[in-house]
């Protein structure tokens, strides 16, 4: 996944992305996340002002030390893709290969143990945020809400929908 956050950009409709079929413009302040592994390309039809974004690569936790490497050398890869740009990324990827492997041999951090360790713990921690209630949703459960008295049950509270607003492009989707 890549998000990516409109810092100075022309108005709509001169600067936009399109992910698969769908096309969203950039907007200052605005940001927006696609899986860029699908078919997109980015385009600024601005004759007199640059379009600056902020990039964030980002992947899931518990990708293994090897696949985000070959992720890398994709996103380098796809940056030029001219013989000397592949070129190029395919000796980043060596280089990092090779240092991470100096690093295991040498007993350094950063190897792929202390990094299982650390996403096994960011999910350990996700999993209790998530499964554990939020304030006053186990006594709305229950009834012994305090303060008012028991809400009846066909005045519950609706799920507020977030609608994506201000993400733009999602991987499921992409809206």
């Amino acid at each position: 996944m890549t998000a990516h956050l409109g810092l100075d950009c022309p108005p709509p409709p001169l600067s936009w992305m399109k992910v698969g079929e769908e096309t969203k413009h950039w907007e200052d302040g605005v940001g927006m996340a696609a899986d860029t592994s699908f078919i997109h390309s980015t385009y600024n039809d601005s004759e007199d002002r640059d379009r600056f974004v902020l990039i964030v690569r980002f992947w899931h936790p518990e990708l293994t030390a090897h696949e985000r490497d070959g992720v890398r050398f994709l996103f380098d890869a796809f940056e030029d893709l001219s013989p000397a740009g592949l070129a190029a990324a395919a000796g980043k990827a060596r280089a990092r290969v090779a240092s991470r492997e100096s690093a295991d041999e040498h007993g350094r951090s950063g190897s792929g143990a202390d990094e299982a360790d650390a996403a096994a713990a960011f999910k350990s921690a996700v999993s209790a945020k998530v499964s554990a209630p939020q304030s006053g949703e186990e006594e709305e459960e229950n009834g012994t809400r305090g303060g008012g008295g028991r809400r009846k049950k066909g005045r519950k509270k609706k799920a507020k929908g977030g609608g994506g607003k201000g993400l733009g492009l999602l991987a499921k989707g992409m809206k």
